[in-house]
Parts: structure tokens; sequence; C-alpha cells
């Protein structure tokens, strides 16, 4: 597995992205120093983080601890006593089985609206995700359940020390951060542009090696950045 990129090592690709090298300064960056550059990393590791939550990039893809829900139990989840993971943006599938029994978990199956009825049987079936919470018939056992997600990953990053745990982001990182230095310190589009359209090209690289490794043959992903596609990009803060 390669190593994770450091924010100090993203801040000096960026710098020389940005012609401040600090060559002429005995290596003291003329504008853009770590202080400057700061929000500007956490700006673009927001952004890659978003797009691969939208394209179920696998840096996203969680699976919780099995959770317990008694039986009789309709709802779970926010404003309840059964709280779920509290990354979660999205289910993709759920499964379950009975309490403690140590059988496999069987895949559940999802649904839009809550069924048309009341009568509980052994296992819980169905389960439908509304507004934050996870609504089921209920069942007469108690129930372990399992959810595969798709994860809001965090990242914090304080200072050049700080390491940046999605692999293979480094470069992706690199453009976008100088980009939007190029655009909200030096108010440079030109220079703005051609790094996005860098970044650009070394994240759909990225993403569709996650994408592959899932699927095992050839893809076609929604572009990232349509926006700045179709008319320049813009609007830098989402």
């Amino acid at each position: 597995m390669a190593d994770p990129a450091s924010a100090g090592e993203v801040f000096n690709k960026s710098r020389a992205l940005l012609n401040d090298t600090g060559l002429d300064t005995g290596g003291v960056p003329n504008l853009f120093t770590d202080d400057v550059l700061l929000p500007y990393l956490q700006m673009a590791i927001v952004d890659l983080l978003m797009d691969c939550e939208d394209n179920n990039i696998p840096v996203t893809n969680i699976t919780s601890p099995a959770i317990t829900v008694p039986a009789g139990t309709k709802v779970i989840g926010t404003g309840t006593s059964i709280a779920l993971p509290r990354d979660l943006i999205e289910i993709v599938e759920m499964y379950e089985r009975i309490a403690g029994s140590g059988n496999d978990f069987m895949l559940m199956k999802r649904r839009t609206f809550e069924p048309k009825t009341d009568v509980e049987t052994t296992y819980l079936q169905v389960y439908t995700w509304q507004g934050q919470q996870v609504h089921f018939i209920g069942a007469t056992s108690d129930i372990e359940i399992k959810i595969d997600y798709i994860s809001q990953t965090s990242e914090s990053v304080t200072d050049k020390n700080s390491l940046i745990l999605i692999y293979n982001s480094r470069a992706f990182l690199w453009f976008r951060t100088a980009a939007l230095a190029a655009f909200y310190v030096m108010q440079n589009k030109t220079r703005s542009d051609e790094c996005n359209s860098e970044g650009l090209r070394c994240l759909e690289v990225m993403e569709s090696i996650g994408i592959k490794s899932q699927q095992n043959m050839p893809i076609r992903r929604r572009p990232f950045m349509s926006a700045y596609r179709q008319r320049g990009w813009m609007g830098y803060g989402r």
C-alpha cells in the first residue's frame, strides 16, 4: 500500500505550481506559506470526499458494526435510543440475523414507503430509509443488523505534519489546492483553470481505479466538475 501524503508535501508541490518555491529568498515562500495554503488544502479535501461519496468510491464505503434492534422496534436513528453511524450518508444495503444466533446475515429488502401492515414476523425482512431514520414493521425477535453505507469520511488537516489518509489522492490535491490559491489569492483565473484541468485528469485516474476494482470492467462515469467543463470553474467553494 502506498504511503499517505503529508500536508507539507502538498504545500510544497502547490507552491511549485504557483511559482513560489522561495528560491530567490533562501527557501522562504514569497506569498504561499503553509498558513496561507492550509485552508485551500482543507477545501480541496472536502471537494475530493464529496466527489468520492457521490460516485461511491471505496474510500467512502463502510460496513457498520452489528446493531441490535430489540423485538418490536419500529424505528432507529435520529431521535431514538438506537443510533446509526454518525458518518452515514446513504444506505447501500442492510443485513439481518437473529441476535446472538451466530448465523450468517441475510440481505433485507429496501422499500420506498413503509409496508401497510403491522403484522410482525420472526425477522424484520424490509426497511425504509426516511429522514435520517430507518423504519421497520418490527420483529418478534431481537435482531442484529449490519449496514453497508456511504460514509462522510472526515479529514483533520491542521498543519504540515498532518497525514492525508486518502490513498492515490496526492496529485489531485497538489493541483486543486494550487487552483484555489491561484484564484482567491492571486486572482489569476488562467493559472487556476490550468491547475483545475490537471487536477481533473488526476482525479479521473484515481476514481477509475477505484471503480474498476469494484466492477472489474471498463467504466463510463459521471463527469466530475461538470460546471467547470462546460463554462469554467467559477464556484470554487462548495
